[in-house]
């Protein structure tokens, strides 16, 4: 396990030191290690399970190399280094995949008008090297965000709540949690994708449930509209740091509430 450098070390929280030293060690030392997605505003989700604390979010990190030569050598080391990757991060306690974008300066400011653009040029920590770095991010609004990116942004929740699907009934407690963890995000991201079609972004998730719970949805039934907003209320919680395990039959329930939601969206 490589050991965390200089300001990294002074910076990053016990449990994500590792990773984002791999990170780092993959970089062949960062001009600026950025953070965005949950782990920037504080609403990563962790549970406890047979004594081990673990993270069921994705830890999206935005690694800053001087010249496009280092960004392939850190793409050509990150790749190297998959094989037995999910189990290394796991027994540190990222249990959810770690995501890595190496840029160099000029990607940084050119990163283009999508929905995690938005939320980097908001909340995104600069975890290694001088916090400007998260200055360069642009300050696109919601409304400079294409159709495609919104489109991109659906067409890739419908994969995951697939994916979420047969781990909703798994013997393993921690693949339920994961699905559980899935399908959640998924409501999440079906109002943003309504709010951006919209010309909006609401800020986090409170914001996300409040603005849905005023939005009229013509193609959902009364009582499904219901469903989805408890839906967005449990996942609420479940950011809070309400971690609560359903049963499969609830579990299935409430997928399918996501998935409504998500195909009355697409029409």
């Amino acid at each position: 396990m490589p050991a965390a450098p200089g300001l990294l070390a002074l910076r990053v929280p016990g449990p994500l030191a590792p990773p984002l030293a791999l990170v780092d060690s993959w970089a062949g030392g960062a001009l600026a290690l950025i953070v965005g997605g949950s782990h920037a505003t504080g609403t990563d989700v962790w549970v406890t399970l047979e004594g081990r604390r673990l993270c069921l979010s994705d830890l999206d990190v935005y690694a800053v190399v001087p010249d496009r030569m280092a960004q392939r050598a850190a793409v050509t080391r990150a790749r190297a280094d998959r094989p037995g990757l999910r189990a290394r991060l796991q027994s540190w306690g990222l249990a959810a995949p770690l995501e890595t974008a190496f840029l160099v300066p000029e990607d940084l400011s050119g990163l283009p008008a999508r929905p995690a653009t938005l939320e980097l040029a908001r909340h995104g920590l600069v975890l290694k090297g001088d916090p400007v770095w998260r200055e360069r991010v642009p300050r696109w609004g919601p409304e400079d965000v294409s159709f495609e990116e919104v489109q991109l942004l659906h067409e890739n929740r419908a994969f995951e709540l697939l994916h979420a699907w047969p781990a909703l009934a798994a013997g393993d407690r921690l693949a339920r949690l994961q699905a559980r963890h899935a399908v959640l995000k998924c409501g999440f991201d079906v109002v943003r994708v309504e709010s951006l079609s919209l010309g909006t972004y609401p800020e986090g998730a409170a914001a996300l449930t409040a603005w849905a719970a005023h939005t009229a949805r013509p193609a959902l039934p009364v009582a499904l509209q219901a469903a989805f907003q408890a839906l967005l209320e449990a996942a609420l919680s479940w950011r809070a740091g309400r971690v609560q395990e359903l049963d499969p039959d609830e579990a299935r329930r409430e997928w399918h509430t996501a998935v409504t939601a998500w195909v009355a969206t697409w029409r």
